[in-house]
């Protein structure tokens, strides 16, 4: 199909009357046409206003204005529904002011109207308003007295009610874009053909001069297009004949090519091969004034094998060997290596739709038609599962023939179950949505534990699971932590018993890049009695997100600036309240402490720095003697022991 660039519109608009046969009466319907060289292009019609009507016993005149320059044509019919609508009108587009003069009225008779006008741009606007005329009367004429002896008077009605005749009706001249209709007429009369894609036609050119023989070239068609047509000439007392219908089919443009540039008997010498480019040069520029040179270009790379016979005796890429085959359920990627560099294309069918006496016996073809290679590589996709295949390879280098090999064929692999896609959407930091797609239906289920410390929290792990059977699965999972890990399987059993899952490896909201806030830092001492009493040490403290658990901690006052010089070892469960617990404080002593928490994102905070006083235990009235005996006895001491 070639689509031509806008380089000027041709615009004819008729106002006739077909007849067609209908019983004893005849259904008359009135035309209005824009043709186009190249594409239809819609534009707003004129604005319609002070539409009048004089009328005489068998004519009326028309008039009204139109904003922009425009044509006129008036639509009228006894009845106000329009069930059989006449027109007449000029397409001359030359004025604002717009008078139709309607002839070959009935007199003493109502006439329903509509003025109708189409700008020069192609817009056309029929006014909604529909008025009426009605035309006068007869003149009574009395007849003279006849004169004694007899005789009489005679009135003869000499207005011309007869239609041409139209004969000889032909197509001539058929080429991609055009054709000439030519035709006879037994009375002088106007030229016009009507002709489109369809019985409804749709388009009409031709001319207002009157001729007995007729002829008009069609322009701006497509190529390889079925017209049908037919032939319409009217009288000057407006009298129109229509033709038989008929139709053509234009060439395509490697047809118009070839007629022009082969001669039969004519051996392919070098000056007749210049010859023969001169002439296909020629039909080359005719349509590079009106054609896009982008889609003349890929058109002549499609349709142009005429020109075939310049490179018919190169010879077309050879195959090396066997071509190879990777078949999945829904795809293949088929292989193969060429003599040449060459284009890569595959064609291929389903059992059921290859038919092998055809002149093209696959469906479809797929590939890489722009490319220049040895080695070739083309995936078939979407293809349905334990389903035989027949397919074809297709090689062609940049001149010479295509080379096609013989039929092969594939079966591809029967229907397993299989997680086909799938996706996730973060919500929120602390929500994801899951979505997969199952080859099969199936139940759904999503397990998710994240990672601390780069090792799985298997016992954090919790899944979420419905028995709903389908091919689409969709999980909300909430109260995720901002920035952690997460290790994640999406699973599905179908009714035969059948699992099948996916593994995301890492899965993590966002990246938390704040740290834990600490807050609520608190510390309760507890005395262990014993030969030498021991001092253990409760320190809690919460923060606004799940992370770890450390205290730095030392005897005395530690600088402000740095971390104390002992600290307790690392709880690395994440959570929200911290209990840690210093054992083993010399009692009556003076400790520094200070308190830390990561995130699973990675982020630390530390807690300013706190101190505290070991307690020592109260001594009772026997503590007291006794270690007076023991300061003036020493032996008494042992008897504490």
């Amino acid at each position: 199909m070639i689509y031509r660039f806008i380089k000027f519109s041709l615009i004819v608009s008729l106002a006739v009357s077909l007849l067609w046969p209908l019983g004893a009466g005849a259904l008359l319907q009135s035309l209005s046409y824009r043709i186009y060289e190249n594409v239809l292009q819609e534009f707003d019609g004129p604005v319609i206003s002070t539409v009048a009507a004089t009328a005489g016993e068998t004519t009326a005149t028309v008039s009204w204005d139109t904003d922009v320059v425009s044509d006129g044509f008036v639509i009228y019919d006894t009845v106000a529904g329009f069930t059989s609508p006449k027109e007449q009108g000029s397409s001359a587009k030359v004025s604002t002011s717009q008078s139709v003069s309607l002839v070959g009225l009935t007199a003493a008779t109502t006439y329903y109207y509509r003025a109708r006008s189409q700008s020069l741009y192609g817009g056309s606007t029929t006014d909604n308003t529909v008025r009426s005329f009605t035309t006068s009367a007869s003149a009574v004429v009395p007849l003279p007295t006849p004169p004694s002896g007899g005789g009489g008077v005679l009135i003869i009605d000499k207005r011309d009610k007869v239609a041409p005749k139209i004969s000889a009706l032909a197509v001539s001249n058929v080429l991609s874009d055009s054709a000439t209709i030519t035709w006879q007429t037994d009375e002088k009369a106007n030229s016009f053909v009507t002709y489109g894609k369809t019985q409804n036609y749709g388009q009409t050119s031709g001319a207002w001069d009157s001729a007995d023989s007729h002829a008009v070239t069609l322009i701006g068609l497509n190529p390889e297009t079925k017209y049908f047509f037919r032939a319409l000439s009217a009288d000057e007392s407006g009298n129109l004949a229509s033709s038989t219908e008929s139709s053509f089919t234009t060439l395509s443009l490697e047809e118009e090519i070839k007629q022009a540039t082969t001669t039969p008997g004519i051996e392919p010498t070098p000056s007749n091969l210049a010859a023969a480019l001169e002439k296909a040069r020629q039909i080359i520029e005719k349509f590079s004034t009106t054609v896009s040179i982008d889609v003349l270009r890929a058109d002549l790379t499609k349709h142009l094998t005429a020109l075939e016979f310049i490179n018919r005796l190169l010879p077309s890429p050879s195959f090396n060997a066997e071509p190879k085959v990777e078949v999945e359920t829904t795809s293949a990627t088929i292989s193969w290596e060429t003599s040449l560099d060459a284009n890569s294309q595959v064609a291929f069918a389903p059992e059921s739709g290859y038919q092998a006496d055809a002149a093209e016996p696959y469906n479809q073809v797929i590939g890489n038609a722009d490319e220049r290679v040895k080695s070739h590589s083309v995936k078939i996709i979407n293809l349905q599962s334990d389903t035989l295949y027949h397919y074809q390879l297709r090689s062609k280098a940049t001149v010479g023939p295509q080379a096609r090999s013989r039929d092969f064929t594939f079966r591809t692999k029967k229907e397993g179950l299989e997680i086909v896609s799938y996706t996730v959407k973060v919500l929120t930091t602390e929500s994801a949505q899951f979505r997969w797609i199952t080859s099969a239906e199936t139940d759904s289920s999503l397990r998710i534990m994240p990672y601390r410390g780069n090792v799985l929290a298997v016992d954090e792990a919790k899944t979420i699971a419905s028995d709903l059977m389908s091919l689409i699965h969709e999980t909300l999972v909430n109260n995720l932590e901002g920035g952690a890990v997460y290790y994640v399987e999406l699973s599905g059993k179908d009714s035969n018993g059948r699992v099948v899952s996916k593994i995301i490896d890492t899965f993590s909201t966002s990246k938390d890049n704040l740290p834990p806030v600490i807050g609520q830092v608190r510390t309760d001492s507890v005395i262990i009695p014993g030969k030498e009493d021991r001092i253990q040490v409760i320190i809690t403290w919460q923060t606004n997100e799940p992370s770890t658990s450390l205290v730095y901690f030392q005897r005395g006052i530690a600088p402000l600036d740095k971390d104390p010089t002992e600290k307790t070892q690392l709880d690395q469960n994440y959570t929200k309240r911290h209990v840690i617990v210093i054992p083993r404080l010399e009692p009556g002593q003076v400790y520094s402490f200070r308190v830390e928490s990561a995130d699973s994102g990675g982020s630390v905070s530390k807690s300013q720095l706190y101190s505290i006083l070991a307690p020592k235990k109260k001594e009772t009235i026997f503590d007291i003697i006794l270690r007076i005996l023991t300061e003036t006895f020493g032996w008494i001491g042992d008897i504490g022991n």
